[in-house]
């Protein structure tokens, strides 16, 4: 994939396993000369269910590295790339495209997570803070008031 010159780029990253919650991730760009850009690695960020994301804007015409590493999954990543004067319009276009269905696919996400969250709270009060799954389950009460075997 094609990026432009000085114009920021989206780089985005599925963990191991799709580990989530990872924190360690670190993105290291390494210019077409070999050097390390001088800016300490980036922290990608997690936008969901394993799938990571850092921005950064390569400054330098030519092929780029992409290094990703993170130690609590041993996870490690190369990604190689083209960063040209202009990405012809059409590539562009599809991008920008891309990158809209996702933020509108990142913002339902975000919705569900709303909704599974107020379903765990309205679970919570209707079972009560003193609801036991082992003792007050239905099957639990209805073994205890089954009818059993004659006694006479």
């Amino acid at each position: 994939m094609n990026y432009q010159k000085d114009i920021a780029a989206k780089f985005r990253y599925i963990a191991l396993n799709s580990a989530i919650g990872l924190v360690d991730l670190n993105a290291t760009f390494i210019k077409p000369d070999g050097s390390e850009v001088p800016v300490a690695p980036l922290v990608l960020s997690e936008i969901g269910a394993g799938l990571y994301e850092c921005s950064y804007t390569p400054d330098v015409l030519g092929d780029w590295t992409l290094k990703i590493t993170g130690t609590t999954t041993n996870d490690k990543a190369i990604k190689s790339f083209k960063v040209v004067e202009r990405v012809d319009a059409d590539s562009y276009d599809a991008i920008m495209i891309i990158d809209g269905k996702v933020d509108v696919i990142d913002g339902k996400i975000d919705t569900i997570d709303g909704i599974v969250d107020g379903l765990a709270t309205d679970i919570t009060a209707i079972k009560g803070a003193g609801f036991n799954t082992v003792t007050d389950s239905l099957k639990a009460i209805s073994e205890q008031i089954a009818p059993g075997g004659y006694c006479g």
